[in-house]
């Protein structure tokens, strides 16, 4: 078992001290532990590698959204002969002390197996975020699979899915290889993408698998009076009008499109009268706007933090 395991990062001080005790309990699990910071300042970069001075900290010097750090940690991973498996894990996300071992262990009893989940619980809870997605491979629509119920609706269960969690996965060396699924499309910067990666493992003959032998939580730490920034919703417009380009036919893509105008829209004017919520609308039609010309420079969103 040789695992390597990557986190991205950016200006994240508030997490440090959180994020290096969930890397304690998992760290005996794996062969290399690869950092990639999005163009932090030298302050916090300094910080993290006081923090964890074993690891490999691989320094952007811009952002390269959730696609571009890890692509480049798959990358340094993917350059050690010895690694045969490469873990995601955002840096607010826990794995209990012996789940790699389990999720090692599920994923390599099948050669189909091609990427693999534990359960993704809510902050210090036994309630589940995530066992996993439904994925309409028509459409690209995808559903949660047990969402807010308590683990003791599933118990023990291994099961193929959809997609999983991007910040919360498992997968063989091969996956990410050119004779694999190949790399993420850095195109996404951030969103759809563990859509368009379980779109193409699919196509590919990948399975996806989630299980509940191995528990993790998502911690959802945020610096205080945080909120989302507003460009995100630019990205998730213009990102589904790409995947639907990319995957599917012209008219899943207008009919898709028509469907979340109409819905966006309808939520816009019953929250009109919030600010937040205008903010929110006008970098949408902006993202729409965008995914219709197929403008995927992500330039403009050089700082916008997810």
């Amino acid at each position: 078992m040789k695992i390597a395991a990557i986190s991205m990062t950016m200006n994240d001080d508030f997490r440090l001290s959180a994020w290096k005790s969930y890397y304690n309990e998992y760290k005996d699990e794996i062969s290399e532990h690869i950092i990639v910071d999005n163009g932090s300042t030298q302050e916090y970069l300094d910080l993290l590698h006081d923090t964890f001075p074993a690891s490999t900290i691989i320094e952007l010097g811009y952002n390269g959204g959730c696609t571009g750090a890890y692509n480049a940690g798959i990358r340094k991973a993917l350059s050690n002969p010895i690694i045969d498996a490469i873990l995601l894990i955002g840096n607010d996300v826990r794995i209990e002390k012996g789940g790699l071992t389990k999720l090692y262990g599920i994923l390599f009893s099948n050669t189909e197996y091609g990427m693999i989940a534990p359960v993704l619980l809510k902050k210090d809870s036994q309630i589940i975020e995530c066992f996993g997605s439904t994925l309409n491979l028509k459409n690209g629509y995808a559903k949660d699979i047990y969402g807010k119920q308590p683990l003791t609706e599933i118990g023990k269960k291994t099961m193929e899915v959809g997609l999983v969690p991007g910040g919360a996965n498992l997968s063989k060396r091969i996956f990410y290889e050119p004779e694999g699924v190949g790399l993420q499309d850095e195109n996404l910067f951030m969103y759809c993408d563990e859509r368009d990666m379980a779109l193409r493992a699919k196509k590919k003959g990948y399975r996806t698998i989630a299980t509940s032998e191995a528990l993790s939580w998502h911690q959802h730490i945020d610096r205080i009076g945080n909120h989302r920034d507003p460009r995100t919703e630019y990205l998730r417009a213009r990102n589904y009008i790409y995947i639907a380009n990319k995957h599917f036919s012209k008219k899943t893509k207008y009919t898709e499109l028509i469907i979340r105008l109409f819905l966006q829209t309808a939520l816009y004017l019953r929250d009109i009268r919030i600010k937040e919520r205008r903010i929110q609308y006008y970098y949408y039609i902006k993202g729409v706007i965008a995914g219709l010309r197929n403008n995927m420079d992500n330039s403009l969103m050089g700082h916008t933090e997810k």
